[in-house]
């Protein structure tokens, strides 16, 4: 909880606490006197969370507001610091009495005290029953106690009963607190009360101390009644943490108590005495009450004896009526049987009834029947007659049938070899497929390693062509610092011509000067030529390196783009050689199987498969790209595709050309297709050449590069003799630098010493003059080389301009070119194949198809041939049966006259049955009628059966009933039975503790009314008097009534921010 919010809610607390138990005081006050000017005073003290005081502050408040209110107040108070706090009214003072000039209206002024207070308060904390000071409290967890004690300094000595006792100024005091309900839990308070609103629990103690020292009373009295001093409060503690507490004490709650009105007491002392003789009467009367109740406890047994025969005699009755209710189930599922039986019966009888009557129905049928018959038989013979002479006519045909099998035999025999040199056709066909689809693999295959050795070698011209711009951007960087070093040495050359112009025996001392700066720009020349030989070195080795790889890359990369273009060549040869094969085997197969007669429904499916193919073949050659071939070669290979087209068209109007309703078929003309196998070997041949002539033309420029790179080598030859000459003249200078400055240090000593080193300074001019040759000669000799580096750079920046404008761009387009006719073979490749080599596969699938094919026509052949056996089996048979189907004939005929007498005879025969089965009928009825009277009687007598069983039933529950009934009847007169032991026992009980009651109760209470009660009330007498009432704690003037309060605020226990 933030604490702004904690101390706002203490505050209102606090604010509470003192409206709500201030009331009675300002109402005492008020009765007290309406015209005199009443003094309220507040204290504010402010404690430490243990109760240890830190600051008092003390608010008073002059009431002037009775019938007669002045203009002047005079008071009487020792504060301090003293302030108005409500008005502008002034005062004046002398020592402890102050005057107000107040013009009628009450007076509000505080200030400050440190004199010892009447009442304090003392907290003591426990966690976990140890005592912990509130500082080590803060954030803690675990069980806490608080014990808040009050203490009470405020006493008078005052006679009572003629007796000298202490009485204490009678003072309540209230504390509040509020918990927040995230950090205290289950908060109990001994003398108090919780209150919770859902977000926290306020906790109000109380305690009244001293009361119980001026009361006096005596131990058993102390004993029942409680005044407290204090309170105790425990919670269970998370994270403790708790805002201000509150106390208040207040001195005027016992002025409404008016002791004088209490008259009564005799009144009380004859109550007291009726009581106890009432008591006395309730002693008897529990003892004739343990009479009655054993008399009553006597009694019973003999009514709890006949509950139990009662209860004996209803289970001899549930055993009888379960007995009775078991045989009338048997009963019950006998007629149920016999009823069952009686339906099964009559069921029986209906359906005797039922067959009668259809015998009976059956047998006028048969009398229907047999004349029927009768008039039948006469027909049959008749027709007996006509199939006499048909089946002469059959016999007949049969004859003719067996004749023109011949002729069928013969045919059959035509068909059989025809089918065969089809079968034979078909093999070949399916062969020649399978050579095309290799070969077409094989063409794949080598194109693809044909598209890999382009790539290769487009990627060794593209490093080629990034060590040129690596060269490039070297060089860029390395003749600018030639220049400047070139431009560095010609600047030295001309000091040192200048300086020895200069030399002369007058001016040594300039010439000294100069030496210096002559010495620092030989070392920073030096320095330059260490870093441009260094340069030319990495020249020279990038240069040698790039050489190198040249040569690797023109004998490598070129021999690639020879074979691949050979490797291309070669697989395009092949296919155009395995499309010949194909168009020769296909040409001799239709040679082969030409003018073979055969029929229809054989060779339908082989044409259907030769068609699909063609077709395949038709739409792959259509969706050729040439788009990304050159001219040369897509023409090349057009005319090739356009003559392919039109020799499978021309197949394709033979395939169907084939009438399969006849038996003959001619070969169509394979011309075209080997022209145009002719053209595709001439495409093979332009796409060879074509490669040749790319790689004649990569491994020319790579020939340029080279002489060119030798050119360039030859010229890093004569840069490397310039760097060697300008190395040697450095180390010229660096080795005369250390004479020219020891000289020049020499003759700066000597400047100082003219007058007396003329001679020295001579003989040191001679050593100078005679160096001075030698060193004009390293001067002459730097300035030659400078001009040699020159014209080196020169001649180096031209060639490298020459070899990035000759060829750079020409082997970046060959290169490019290179991997674009790759990717059109690639896609030609494609096309040819077919999406996922689905051309290929279409071509096996067809030629699988042809095969198969082979076995349906065999089959065929087969059954036709087994089928020809049969029907020439059948004739045969037909033909040597006729004869005996004549003779069968004839006996048939003969017979027709016995059959027409027996039918006649059949008829009388039936008419006999027809009479002796309506008979039969007859007397089923009356059987169906008997078996219905009796299935009636043995539904009813089933029917009351379950009744006797439902009541059989429902005895047995009420008698299950009547047993649960009477045992609990038997266990609740065991209850009462023993209710009546108890109750004869508590009367007994009650009895003694009548006895106890009058004698510990009563009668001590009688004598607590004679005698200590009077005690009490001159005691509370004592406390209410005006000297024990404390009314003031900062004086107040004696015309004046005044009242007044503290309020006791305690310091918070929090958590610091540290923590």
């Amino acid at each position: 909880m933030n604490r702004n919010r904690k101390k706002a809610a203490a505050a209102s607390l606090a604010a509470g606490m003192a409206v709500v138990l201030g009331a009675g005081t300002v109402m005492a006050a008020a009765s007290t006197s309406d015209n005199s000017v009443q003094k309220e005073e507040t204290v504010y003290v402010n404690t430490t969370a243990a109760g240890d005081v830190t600051d008092v502050t003390v608010s008073d408040w002059l009431k002037n507001s009775g019938d007669s209110s002045e203009s002047e107040i005079k008071d009487t108070s020792d504060l301090t610091d003293i302030k108005n706090v409500k008005g502008d009214e002034t005062f004046t003072q002398d020592g402890d009495n102050l005057t107000w000039s107040t013009d009628g209206k009450d007076i509000y002024y505080q200030g400050k005290t440190d004199k010892e207070l009447p009442v304090s308060v003392s907290i003591k904390y426990y966690l976990d029953g140890k005592e912990i000071s509130p500082d080590d409290l803060a954030g803690k967890t675990g069980h806490l106690k608080m014990e808040v004690t009050y203490t009470n300094t405020s006493k008078t000595t005052k006679k009572v009963n003629g007796k000298n006792a202490e009485i204490y100024s009678p003072f309540v005091m209230v504390t509040g607190m509020i918990l927040s309900t995230d950090n205290f839990a289950n908060v109990t308070v001994d003398n108090g009360k919780v209150i919770s609103d859902g977000s926290r629990n306020i906790v109000v103690g109380l305690g009244m101390p001293g009361m119980k020292d001026s009361l006096d009373l005596d131990s058993d009295l102390a004993d029942e009644i409680n005044i407290p001093e204090g309170f105790t409060m425990e919670a269970n503690v998370t994270d403790c943490e708790m805002s201000s507490a509150f106390t208040v004490a207040m001195t005027d709650l016992l002025d409404n108590l008016d002791l004088d009105n209490v008259d009564g007491l005799d009144d009380l002392k004859d109550s007291m005495k009726d009581l106890t003789d009432a008591a006395v009467k309730l002693v008897d009367g529990s003892k004739d009450l343990y009479k009655g109740t054993s008399t009553l406890n006597d009694k019973y047994k003999e009514f709890s004896d006949g509950i139990s025969s009662l209860s004996s005699g209803v289970s001899e009755l549930t055993d009888g009526a379960k007995e009775l209710d078991d045989g009338v189930r048997t009963l019950d599922d006998g007629a149920t049987q016999l009823d069952s039986g009686a339906q099964q019966v009559n069921s029986g009888a209906q359906q005797v009834n039922s067959g009668a009557q259809q015998v009976n129905s059956g047998a006028q049928s048969l009398e229907s029947g047999a004349e029927s018959l009768s008039s039948g038989v006469e027909s049959y013979t008749s027709g007996a007659d006509t199939l006499s002479a048909g089946i002469q006519q059959y016999t007949a045909g049969v004859d003719t049938l067996n004749k023109k099998m011949t002729e069928y035999e013969a045919g059959m025999k035509t068909l059989s070899d025809g089918v065969n040199a089809y079968v034979s056709g078909g093999n070949q066909l399916a062969g020649g497929v399978q050579d095309y689809v290799n070969g077409a693999t094989t063409l794949t295959d080598g194109v693809s390693d044909y598209i890999k050795g382009a790539n290769t070698l487009a990627e060794g011209v593209s490093q080629y062509v990034g060590g040129i711009k690596s060269l490039v951007e070297g060089m860029g960087k390395i003749v600018p610092g030639i220049d400047s070093e070139v431009k560095g040495i010609q600047d030295a050359a001309d000091q040192m011509t200048a300086l020895a112009s200069k030399i002369d025996p007058d001016t040594i001392k300039d010439f000294s000067d100069n030496i210096t700066a002559y010495t620092d720009g030989v070392s920073s020349y030096a320095e330059g030529v260490k870093s441009y030989v260094q340069n030319v070195e990495t020249l020279a080795s990038g240069l040698s390196e790039l050489q190198s790889q040249l040569e690797q890359m023109g004998s490598s990369e070129t021999q690639a783009a020879k074979e691949g273009a050979e490797a291309l060549s070669s697989q395009l040869n092949s296919s155009a050689d395995t499309m010949n094969s194909q168009a020769d085997a296909i040409e001799s197969w239709i040679s082969d199987s030409s003018e073979v007669s055969v029929d229809a429904s054989s060779v339908e499916a082989g044409v259907n498969a030769v068609s699909s193919q063609l077709e395949a073949a038709e739409s792959a050659l259509y969706n050729i790209d040439y788009s990304s071939m050159d001219d040369e070669t897509a023409a090349a290979v057009e005319a090739a595709v356009n003559s392919a087209l039109g020799a499978v068209q021309s197949a394709e109007e033979s395939a169907s050309a084939i009438d399969t309703s006849t038996i003959t078929v001619s070969a169509p003309d394979t011309s075209a297709l080997q022209s145009a196998a002719a053209s595709l070997r001439s495409a093979a041949g332009a796409a060879s050449d074509t490669a040749d002539t790319q790689a004649d033309s990569v491994d020319s420029s790579l020939e340029q590069l080279q002489q060119q790179l030798a050119a360039l080598s030859q010229g890093m030859q004569t840069v490397k003799t310039a760097v060697d000459q300008l190395n040697s003249g450095a180390q010229v200078l660096t080795a005369n630098d250390a004479v020219l400055t020891g000289t020049g240090d020499q003759l700066s000593a000597a400047g100082t010493q003219i007058a007396k080193g003329v001679g020295d300074m001579s003989d040191l001019f001679k050593e100078l003059e005679e160096k001075l040759p030698a060193m004009l000669q390293g001067v002459e000799t730097l300035q030659s080389g400078s001009k040699q580096l020159t014209e080196a750079n020169t001649t180096l920046q031209s060639g490298y301009g020459s070899l990035a404008k000759a060829n750079t761009e020409q082997l970046i387009q060959g290169a490019s070119d290179l991997q674009s006719a790759g990717k059109q073979i690639s896609d030609g490749i494609t096309q040819l194949q077919g999406n996922k080599n689905a051309n290929a596969n279409a071509l096996l699938q067809g030629a699988k198809t042809l095969k198969s094919a082979k076995k349906s026509l065999t089959s065929g052949m087969s059954q036709i041939s087994k089928a020809t056996g049969q029907l020439t089996s059948g004739v045969s048979t037909l033909s040597s049966n006729s004869g005996v189907l004549y003779s069968g004939a004839s006996q048939l005929s003969a017979n027709s006259s016995s059959l027409n007498s027996g039918a006649s005879q059949l008829a009388d025969g039936a008419a006999t049955l027809a009479d002796g089965t309506s008979t039969l009928a007859s007397g089923a009825s009356t059987l169906a009628s008997g078996t219905s009277t009796l299935a009636s009687g043995t539904s009813t007598l089933a029917s009351g059966t379950k009744s006797l069983k439902s009541g059989t039933s429902s005895l047995v529950s009420g008698t299950k009933s009547l047993s649960d009934g009477t045992k609990q009847l038997s266990d609740g007169s065991d209850q009462v039975k023993n209710g009546i032991k108890e109750l004869n026992d508590g009367a007994k009980e009650l009895n003694k503790g009548q006895k106890k009651f009058y004698k510990e109760g009563i009668k001590k209470l009688d004598d607590t009314v004679n005698k200590d009660l009077q005690k009490v009330l001159d005691r509370f007498e004592a406390i209410q008097s005006d000297d024990v009432l404390y009314t003031t704690f900062t004086d107040k003037s004696s015309d004046m009534d005044g009242n007044v309060k503290f309020i006791f605020e305690s310091d918070p226990i929090e958590v610091s921010d540290d923590e």
